[in-house]
């Protein structure tokens, strides 16, 4: 379980690197925004704040008021559903 955590979030920091350096297709961020749509707010908020602003689990758990193992638990569950979301768009 836990590689496979590891795997998305590798992944997606990679498309995060190719996006700010302008190699990733238009396409595969649309399809990743497709994903995130998908997710619950809580969900897409988790990623969002770890992902995309960069705050440490300490930071994330401090402004939602819930521990850090809460935290690492919702961001592992978001991105395994982030994952299904990418992997099986139409």
């Amino acid at each position: 379980m836990l590689s496979s955590t590891l795997d998305v979030q590798t992944a997606m920091m990679d498309l995060e690197k190719r996006q700010e350096k302008g190699e990733l297709p238009e396409e595969e961020m649309e399809k990743l925004n497709k994903a995130l749509s998908r997710l619950i707010p809580d969900q897409r908020e988790v990623i969002i704040l770890s992902r995309y602003q960069g705050l440490k689990y300490r930071e994330i758990a401090l402004i939602k008021d819930v521990s850090v193992a809460a935290i690492k638990v919702q961001i592992h569950r978001a991105l395994t559903q982030l994952k299904n979301f990418y992997f099986n768009q139409p």
